[in-house]
């Protein structure tokens, strides 16, 4: 996605009225249809926009109901998103979404490095029984330990 300058009509952001973000997606090329609505973030600078529902919803990670947004057409000014429901639970949606992906990815990860924490184990009590109280079987399982970390 690229930053698209502001298109004639939609009203300036004010510096001073958006809070500043770490990161927000900018819009790609124009690709919209006459029945969907046209958005703009507000940002510092230029606002980001058009964008369609689905754009807005790619940024659901770096934005939130105070996130200051304009609907192409509306003659009131930048208002934040809590204020448009529809466009509110569709962002909100997919932020669960990413949420619960994220979660499954960690889990996954977790599970793996609990199976490699067991198999170091098992290989760590195995020198115990096999070497004893050998001072060299002390110094091979510490070299063990420490690899398994």
């Amino acid at each position: 996605m690229r930053l698209m300058k502001r298109e004639q009509g939609a009203p300036q952001s004010s510096p001073s009225s958006v809070r500043s973000r770490s990161r927000i997606v900018p819009a790609t090329k124009r690709r919209t249809r006459k029945d969907q609505a046209c958005w703009y973030i507000a940002t510092p600078g230029e606002p980001i926009g058009p964008l369609l529902t689905s754009e807005v919803c790619e940024c659901a990670n770096e934005i939130d109901g105070e996130t200051l947004v304009w609907r192409d057409g509306s003659r009131s000014a930048y208002r934040p998103l809590r204020s448009f429901p529809a466009l509110h639970r569709a962002v909100l949606g997919t932020r669960l979404r990413l949420q619960e992906e994220t979660l499954a990815v960690l889990t996954a990860r977790l599970r793996r490095a609990e199976g490699q924490l067991q198999q170091a184990d098992r290989t760590i009590e195995g020198l115990w029984f096999r070497l004893g109280d050998d001072p060299r079987a002390l110094a091979l399982i510490k070299t063990e330990e420490e690899r398994a970390w």
